[in-house]
């Protein structure tokens, strides 16, 4: 996958009907134990993503991309929705119901952690009319997995299990 033949760039987006087959972004790479490879977490937007729904981000789900050198890369075929290996939360109730995005992602105790945004369908509050689409109302969650796989959402007290949010504004961090 190594620049997929444009110079600069690690990967394009993904085929169709992939996770990532119309936007990508947020790349977080680590080294990790557990796969014994290099790997990226990044999020991606799909082509069948709701219209009008954040227009300006890129986010939608996270996938992954593993190397053994870190300069040759391929996309690890996750086991959810076009290859994700995190989608947005099943509860229409969640602050990450439509859309979620990297945001950081460490190794520690034996476990992964990863920080991440999500959106929902409200629209903020915000005076300026540039972020007055639904899913703009963007919080912060926690997930842990055991192999940077298969993720488990640890909810947090603040807007639909967020663990940190202030309402209904734009990135409630």
């Amino acid at each position: 996958m190594s620049g997929d033949g444009q110079p600069g760039f690690l990967f394009n987006t993904g085929s169709a009907g992939r996770c990532d087959d119309y936007k990508v972004g947020g790349a977080m790479m680590r080294w990790n134990p557990v796969l014994d490879k290099f790997c990226i977490w990044y999020y991606g937007r799909s082509t069948n993503f709701p219209a009008g729904m954040a227009p300006a981000l890129g986010s939608g789900s996270v996938a992954l991309t593993t190397s053994e050198d870190g300069l040759n890369w391929e996309r690890y075929d996750g086991p959810l929705k076009g290859g994700a290996v995190m989608a947005p939360n099943a509860d229409p109730r969640a602050f990450d119901s439509v859309h979620l995005g990297t945001g950081d992602i460490e190794w520690r105790d034996g476990q992964w952690r990863m920080w991440y945004y999500g959106g929902d369908e409200g629209t903020p509050k915000s005076a300026d009319p540039i972020y007055r689409h639904p899913g703009y109302n963007l919080h912060v969650g926690l997930a842990v997995s055991d192999d940077g796989i298969t993720w488990q959402r640890r909810p947090g007290k603040a807007f639909g299990g967020a663990i940190v949010g202030i309402g209904e504004e734009i990135y409630g961090a």
